[in-house]
């Protein structure tokens, strides 16, 4: 009976230890008042209270607290869980450097456990044939020299990430076997350069991203799977965003033949292309975009514009020989086929949300607005540039072409169909010669078109002749060389002209006396005029 008053008082000791800690440790589930003294022996209850006790012992907590435990020992964790918040830090007590190492975050209100990434100064590696990164237990770690990869490795468990910078040029070796890499193909690296690998467990390592860190910019990203395109949330592959090679598939094998997209971007739910588009129609209408920017400037917008694409390019790179060029949008169309028609640029504005007469006033459809903050004289400015590099005449090439604001019925003209403002520009319109270089080269002719009284299209031209420098010709559709004019007319002096062809007359203002003088086919000099 001693042995057993010992037992129990042994128990109650270790019962009051435990509790003792009550603000660490949770209640101790030993019953001390088991067995009873005077109670004739009974192995049962004994048994059950040092299972009891070692329980609690096996349960024992990660000393919770606001402060860490007094006099811990090396491998003691400690649980901070701080008044009032909900997540809580875990700590180990490292017993070398007498310090609480952080080992992870318990988030109580989403019940996750999160472990930090990382940790301690990234150690370095000599590349090597294999370079073993789970040689090492940091994240993030950097390969020196200059020795070719082929393997990263079998000693780090599959799951382990590894943050790679490296310091030299090494030449990585794609293997699917070992080492994959984006695009399936061998990379060349350079001081700066940093890749992100997963090991995938018996020496296989996966790059997740390759990103050089050099002056270039260039971004190399895994090669196009499903896995690591941008996908729509429609898309059976998940709303993925990857940077590098990633690019947006659609499944159009066939001819398109519905409304929609690839890659859409909408400022907000409920907004549609559609919506918008057939605000200029009242007809439900179907587009597909590659690439769809959907926006609402809502009233009251403090920012400078919404736009529904923009591109922002700055330009470092000399231009050399009309390459290298920066373009903020660029498009390539082609018509393949006969009959096809392609528009480089087309859009629609309205001064309305629905196609009808309106009574809306002070608002303005600008077209297309150029703007040119040119800050040197030594640089040019070119507001707009038709060129290309064609390999045939076609049949109709027209610069510029104006149609009624209304092109099928033709209602509805333009007030001015080319103005120039006060001061906007030194010459007002330039006309050059027909021909790029050469002698006797006549200008290019500007056309007046009209209706006669008989309703027969007709029209005059002018332009520059090549008998003398300073000749004008004007000439009427149906009586070649045929001139009226009504109002002043400025001719500047000039020296005695050429006999004319025969039909023409040339009226001119000698410079040896001032006067005005028509010289005919046969050299005959007429004085009109004498000031």
């Amino acid at each position: 009976m001693v042995f057993l008053a010992r037992l129990a008082s042994a128990l109650i000791l270790l019962t009051g230890a435990m509790g003792f800690a009550g603000e660490l440790h949770a209640a101790s589930t030993i019953d001390p008042a088991q067995p009873a003294q005077g109670v004739p022996y009974s192995a049962a209850p004994i048994r059950q209270n040092f299972g009891a006790a070692s329980n609690d012992i096996n349960r024992l907590p990660c000393n919770p607290g606001v402060s860490p435990p007094s006099n811990p020992k090396a491998g003691d964790c400690w649980l901070q869980t701080p008044q009032g918040g909900t997540t809580y830090k875990m700590w180990v007590w490292d017993g070398r450097g007498n310090t609480w190492v952080p080992t992870g975050s318990i988030d109580t209100l989403n019940n996750l456990w999160e472990p930090p990434i990382g940790g301690g100064i990234p150690p370095s590696i000599v590349s090597a044939v294999t370079t073993d990164l789970g040689s090492v237990p940091q994240a993030v770690l950097h390969v020196t020299g200059v020795n070719t990869i082929q393997s990263f490795g079998a000693s780090a468990p599959a799951g382990i990430i590894k943050y790679i910078i490296f310091d030299g040029t090494t030449t990585l070796i794609e293997n699917p076997g070992s080492l994959m890499l984006p695009d399936a193909a061998n990379i060349v690296t350079s001081p700066g350069d940093l890749m992100v690998a997963v090991s995938l467990g018996s020496g296989v390592w996966k790059s997740l991203t390759f990103q050089r860190g050099g002056v270039t910019g260039n971004v190399v990203g895994p090669n196009h799977t499903d896995l690591n395109e941008i996908a729509s949330f429609a898309n059976t592959s998940g709303d993925l965003l990857r940077q590098g090679a990633a690019q947006i598939t659609d499944s159009k094998t066939t001819p398109i033949i519905s409304e929609g997209y690839a890659l859409g971007a909408f400022s907000q739910s409920g907004i549609t292309a559609n919506s918008i588009y057939q605000m200029t129609t009242n007809s439900p209408v179907n587009t597909y975009d590659a690439v769809r920017g959907v926006a609402d400037q809502l009233s009251g917008s403090s920012i400078t514009g919404v736009n529904g694409i923009a591109g922002y390019v700055l330009n470092n790179n000399p231009s050399t020989a009309g390459s290298n060029n920066a373009v903020s949008i660029f498009g390539v169309g082609i018509a393949a086929v006969d009959g096809a028609s392609s528009w480089g640029i087309n859009t629609v504005l309205s001064d309305n949300t629905s196609y009808m007469t309106s009574v809306g006033s002070g608002r303005t459809i600008y077209g297309a607005e150029l703007d040119f903050n040119n800050t040197s004289s030594a640089n040019n400015v070119v507001g707009v540039l038709l060129a290309g590099a064609s390999l045939a005449q076609p049949n109709l090439s027209v610069g510029l072409h104006i149609t009624p604001l209304n092109s099928f019925t033709l209602q509805f003209p333009w007030s001015i169909g080319y103005e120039t403002d006060d001061a906007a520009a030194t010459v007002g319109a330039q006309f050059g010669a027909i021909a790029s270089a050469g002698n006797n080269i006549a200008s290019q002719t500007v056309k007046w078109m009209y209706y006669n009284a008989s309703g027969d299209l007709r029209f005059y031209t002018i332009s520059a002749n090549t008998a003398h420098e300073n000749e004008m010709q004007f000439a009427n559709q149906v009586f070649p060389g045929t001139f009226a004019f009504f109002g002043d007319l400025s001719l500047s002096a000039m020296a005695a002209p050429n006999t004319p062809a025969s039909g023409r007359f040339i009226i001119y203002v000698d410079d040896a006396d001032g006067k005005l003088y028509a010289k005919g086919p046969f050299g005959t000099v007429t004085l009109l005029a004498s000031p």
